[in-house]
This record gives C-alpha cells, structure tokens and sequence, in this order.
C-alpha cells in the first residue's frame, strides 16, 4: 500500500495551480502596498498566474489601482492653495514639472502660484541658498523685477551675469522635508524612550 504523505501540499487546479479562496486573493490584490513580487510571494503564485486569475475574476489593473489612489491624494493636496506646486511635489516625491503633467492628466485647473502672505524671512533665506530668481518669483507670486528690488532692500548679494543658482527650489524644499521628517523621528524616538523608562521604574516599584 502506498505511503500517504502527512503534508500533501497545497490544493491545486486542473491546471496545476494553487487553489486560493477568492476572498482571500481578491483582499490581497487590492492591498496597494504590496508589490507584485511581494503579492505573488504571499500568495505563493507566479507573476503570470497572478494576471491571469485577476483577469478571471474581472478585477481592475493595480496599475490603474494606483494610479487612482494618487490623484485622489494629488486632489487632496491641490485644494491646499497656501502651498506651490513645488512644495506639493517635494512632499510626494515627483518633481513639480512631473506635478504639471498629471494635474493637466486630471483635468485640473491651472494653479496659478500659491496664495501666501509675503514674507521677507523666507525669501532671504531661499535666496542665500542659492535658488533662481526665476523659480522664486513662480514660489512667492511676483515678477523677478520686483524680488531683485527686495534682495537690494534686504542687503542680499548681488548676483552678476555670471552666476548660477546652487540647487533648484525643489532639491531645497525635499532637503527641508527630509529634514523635517528626521526631527520629528528623532522626537519620536525620545518619546518612546522615556515612555520605555517610565514603564521599567513602575514596574521596578
């Protein structure tokens, strides 16, 4: 008599593929998270397996998933008309040009800069960090005539015919949020680690 294996295995189709309940595949497909490679290895499906019972089950592209799921946090951010494209873009990781093409892929309106009190402070300090004219004019809503007035007012360097700017507004702005984001983790970690000492003195009491 043959031996019966203690694990037969997974179940499997007539077609020699895993059987998966629908539910289960269906949650895992649309879990945007995950990439192919991460679905397929949960799954314990090839990637052409995983297109083929997808289409089999008439579910949507995760292609278009995602898609969808950025304009509409895109839309999100659009609304905000305190901030630049640039800043918007910087926040998300595209450049603000790419940020153009998709909010004209929406149907959006044109932004027209960002509605946002003038505030000599920032301008001063975008404009020592090296930033052109140009983009600082798109930035804080005035021509470049005007912000050249303001640099000499402030007693900032001039800046002949030969120079160049050091970095673009949107290398500054994802340097500040990179920034941003490595404070608030550092706050965090402090935060856990007295929450950490507290809980080992009380139970030392």
């Amino acid at each position: 008599m043959p031996e019966i294996s203690a694990n037969p295995g997974p179940r499997r189709s007539a077609t020699g593929e895993k059987l998966i309940a629908a539910g289960v595949f269906r949650r895992a497909w649309f879990d945007l998270d995950l990439s192919m490679a991460d679905l397929g290895a949960q799954l314990g499906l090839a990637r052409n397996s995983l297109w083929r019972r997808a289409n089999a089950m008439g579910l949507p592209n995760r292609t278009v998933l995602r898609r969808a799921r950025r304009m509409a946090s895109l839309q999100q951010l659009l609304v905000d008309d305190r901030r630049c494209n640039a800043e918007i873009a910087a926040e998300i990781g595209i450049s603000a040009r790419y940020l153009s093409m998709l909010v004209r892929a929406a149907g959006q309106p044109r932004r027209l800069g960002p509605k946002i009190v003038w505030d000599q402070a920032r301008f001063a300090e975008l404009y020592r960090a090296g930033i052109a004219l140009s983009e600082l004019a798109g930035y804080f809503g005035r021509d470049r005539s005007t912000l050249c007035h303001h640099a000499k007012r402030l007693g900032l360097p001039s800046r002949g015919n030969g120079w160049q700017p050091s970095l673009t507004l949107d290398q500054h702005l994802q340097a500040e949020l990179g920034a941003r984001m490595a404070r608030d983790r550092a706050a965090e970690c402090r935060r856990l680690a007295a929450v950490a000492a507290m809980e080992r003195l009380e139970e030392a009491a």
